[in-house]
This record gives structure tokens, sequence and C-alpha cells, in this order.
């Protein structure tokens, strides 16, 4: 009797494991998407591209408008002005992050921050 109550929970608990392993695998978060870069020679504005870098970088936390969806700070236009009344502050904040928000200074190019610098500056 004993024996067949040690079998069950020795099952029982490879199952758990089992269901804990394939959730652990299912949920894995989606990679981000890499970071757009302009083609060599070409011109663009900084705003759009600002807006493409954004879209791919920033959208999934800061929402499509700069509201906040995850990230608990506004960043649209009027924010990023009262806040940053210069854009290197948030250049700076971009590149080497603050509190909850990470550092980008890696993973996105000078010419890729200030894009979206220029961009959240305008949106509204």
């Amino acid at each position: 009797m004993l024996r067949r109550l040690v079998q069950a929970v020795q099952l029982l608990t490879l199952g758990v494991v089992g269901a804990c392993l394939v959730l652990l695998v299912i949920a894995q978060p989606e990679p981000a998407a890499p970071p757009v870069a302009m083609p060599p020679g070409v011109t663009i504005d900084p705003v759009v591209f600002g807006a493409t870098v954004y879209e791919a970088q920033c959208e999934s936390c800061h929402g499509k408008w700069g509201e906040g969806v995850y990230a608990p700070v506004t960043i649209d236009g009027a924010a990023s002005l009262r806040a940053f009344p210069d854009p290197s502050g948030q250049v700076e904040v971009v590149r080497s992050g603050r509190g909850q928000m990470p550092a980008f200074g890696g993973r996105l190019t000078d010419e890729q921050i200030a894009a979206v610098v220029a961009y959240l500056r305008q949106l509204s």
C-alpha cells in the first residue's frame, strides 16, 4: 500500500515537473525586434525615422502615442518637453536608462536615439 502511494506521488511529481517545463518553453517572451537602421546614403526626416524606431523598440511599453502601457511614465510631446527642456537630457535617458527604463545605448545607434527623441518631442 505504501509502495503504491510512493509511486503515485512520484508519477504526480513527474507530471507536474513536465507540465512546468512545457509551460516555461511555451511562455517565453518574443524577442525584441531588431533595431531599424538607416540604409547608407539615404536621407530621411529624423521624425519619420524616429517613428519607425519607436514602433520597433519603444511602443510595446510606452504605447502608440507615448501614453504609457507597461511603462509608468507618459512620454508624449508635452511630457517630453516639460521633463527635458534640452533634448540632450532625454537622449541620455534613452541611452543610459533610468529607473525601470532599460538602457538602449547598446541596442540603438546615436542616430537612432536622436531620431526617437525628435519623434517623441513632437508626439501629441
